[in-house]
């Protein structure tokens, strides 16, 4: 008996020598995934920290001797305090508290987190204690934001579309007719200043206008290879003239070409500008740089892979709250009096409609505004034909379709002007039989100019398939005020010439026509 219980004496000494290197074993496992983690874990009881992990440190920025000696709430920014002191009252009384949130941390440096957060209760040497796991989803956030902000530019420009259809048709009388009257009176009279100013005017309302329909599904970017360095330089002296805030510039000479719509740009650059101007009535300073950058997977930016052109727009204004940093591109959301809170909304749209991206941050001297655009692969040197270059002979037929009378007379007056004959039309359809009955009497029209919505009718785009099926070499350029449709930021796809934008005036249309027709 004694052989017999001293064996199984050994055997239960091996057994516990066993069990216990497995438990070290499998205790070392689970210590090594929680240091290793890359979410921050922790235990909290009697006000403190217990144990945290490497994880944790990285996420608040503080040493593990440093989260030990501070309390749980001095991580959370103030604003969610008050949510997470309720949290914690109701769990440690047995209420129902919620098991993940999420909430804003301040880190040791001073930056802010979106954190989230998952909590469990324990027990813990005894006594009450709370096993939290936090993952950063600034990230996510960050991306959350953005949707949430396109969704209610989206819904904005449902209604502005609408409006904006009809509004610039109304425009392009208005300022086609200011513009012919301008030209039959002596410049420098008080009538000649008085159609100046009214020109202006309308040119302001058509400028409101263009940022309503920047919102919509409509108003797609017309897109050609640009050089920035002139458009910047012009952009900002426009807009600081008068002003006591001056303008360095830090563009270097192989900046890439943009691909890009020239005039919305230009509006982004100037509203930035602009906005800066005004955070500095008392003068300062705003800097401008542009460089080339190559984005890849490991890029942060919410961006496709590819080349951009980045400029940077920064102030030595005060810079901007942390409070209203995320609504500044909010439309309608401004800060100052006499604001339309349209102007960032606008550039932000724009930049997205191009595929390119602008953010807003604090920088030690101001406020920094980070723009990037989708760069173009064409050699930098080349330029577009100059208007000096064109054939200045006007003649010839032209066909204007438009469902709008005041356009049509507006536009034949002003084409009648440049010396060009013109026969009017009403839709597609109409457009179509004068087309085919002025080419087999021996008249055919040089070029048309179609509307590309009517309500209720043959639009353009049917109109030139028509048109085109009984004259493959036909010259048509397509105009409207607002579209949902891509004809007009790739019109060449869908066989026009050119295109033009209401409302215009006579000088663009002056130069579309001579552009078209000289290419025999």
């Amino acid at each position: 008996m004694e052989v017999k219980s001293g064996k199984q004496k050994y055997q239960l000494q091996e057994l516990v020598r066993s069990r216990t290197a497995e438990l070290r074993e499998s205790e070392e496992k689970y210590r090594t995934l929680v240091e290793q983690s890359h979410d921050g874990i922790y235990i909290y009881s009697s006000k403190r920290f217990m144990f945290v992990n490497d994880g944790m440190c990285e996420l608040t920025g503080h040493t593990k001797d440093a989260l030990y000696a501070i309390p749980f709430l001095d991580l959370i920014h103030p604003d969610d305090m008050e949510r997470m002191q309720q949290y914690g009252e109701t769990r440690e009384t047995g209420g129902d508290a919620p098991s993940v949130y999420q909430v804003r941390i301040v880190r040791r440096d001073g930056q802010v987190r979106f954190v989230e957060f998952s909590v469990r209760v324990l027990t813990y040497h005894g006594e009450y204690a709370v096993l939290g796991i936090c993952r950063d989803i600034s990230d996510i956030k960050k991306h959350e934001q953005e949707q949430n902000r396109l969704q209610r530019l989206e819904s904005l420009g449902i209604l502005a579309g609408g409006i904006a259809h009809d509004f610039n048709n109304f425009l392009t009388g208005v300022m086609g007719n200011i513009s012919l009257a301008k030209m039959l009176v002596e410049p420098g009279t008080r009538i000649h200043q008085i159609l100046t100013n009214s020109e202006r005017a309308a040119g302001k309302a058509s400028g409101l206008t263009r940022q309503l329909l920047t919102f919509s599904k409509g108003g797609q970017p017309v897109k050609e290879d640009i050089s920035l360095p002139n458009l910047l330089t012009e952009a900002a002296a426009f807009v600081l003239s008068g002003s006591n805030v001056c303008a360095d510039f830090h563009i270097p000479e192989d900046l890439n070409l943009i691909i890009a719509d020239r005039d919305q740009i230009n509006q982004v650059i100037q509203n930035i500008i602009l906005n800066a101007d005004q955070a500095m009535p008392d003068g300062g300073s705003i800097e401008i740089s542009a460089s080339n950058i190559d984005v890849t997977d490991r890029t942060t930016e919410p961006l496709e892979n590819g080349p951009y052109v980045m400029i940077e727009i920064l102030d030595s204004g005060p810079g901007i709250p942390e409070s209203i940093i995320q609504q500044i591109f909010d439309p309608f959301f401004s800060t100052k009096e006499t604001g339309s809170g349209l102007g960032l909304a606008t550039a932000y749209s724009i930049l997205k409609k191009h595929s390119g991206l602008l953010s807003a941050a604090n920088a030690p001297m101001g406020g920094l505004f980070t723009i990037y655009i989708p760069a173009s692969v064409t050699d930098r040197n080349s330029s577009d034909p100059q208007p000096e270059e064109l054939s200045s002979t006007v003649s010839g037929r032209i066909l204007v379709m438009d469902d709008k009378a005041i356009v049509r007379r507006t536009a034949a007056a002003m084409l009648d002007h440049l010396g060009y004959e013109v026969e009017g039309a009403s839709d597609g359809v109409e457009a179509v039989a004068a087309y085919r009955t002025a080419s087999e009497s021996g008249r055919p029209f040089d070029a048309v100019i179609l509307d590309l919505t009517v309500p209720g009718g043959m639009g353009g785009q049917e109109t030139m398939k028509e048109l085109r099926s009984f004259d493959p070499g036909i010259r048509a350029i397509v105009s409207s005020g607002y579209s949902n449709d891509p004809v007009m930021a790739d019109y060449r796809k869908y066989g026009f010439s050119g295109v033009v934008v209401k409302p215009y005036s006579l000088a663009k249309l002056a130069f579309m026509m001579k552009e078209i027709l000289r290419k025999n």
